[in-house]
């Protein structure tokens, strides 16, 4: 094997190993999440069922949605000004 097959597998592993650290911490609190109230075996939805009833959850949801959508349609026309503005003091 190599060096170029090693360092791109060494690069893969470093990748797999900062999604490890950053996605393994949030499995223990999905899986409490789902556990029904009484302790009964399997897993249960309520608990997300109750937090969407809550207005302000969903108020804040379709704010958040409201300003990336603003962003999405926002942002490119900005970045097309701006690489107009570069092009032209080149």
């Amino acid at each position: 094997m190599g060096w170029r097959h090693r360092l791109r597998f060494l690069m893969w592993m470093a990748l797999a190993a900062v999604l490890a650290v950053l996605y393994l911490p949030l499995l223990p609190p999905l899986l409490f999440s789902l556990r029904p109230e009484d302790g009964s075996a399997g897993y249960t939805l309520r608990w997300y069922a109750e937090l969407w009833n809550q207005q302000l959850v969903t108020a804040a949801v379709q704010n958040s949605l409201i300003i990336a959508a603003l962003t999405g349609l926002i942002t490119p026309v900005l970045a097309l000004l701006a690489a107009m503005a570069v092009r032209e003091l080149r």
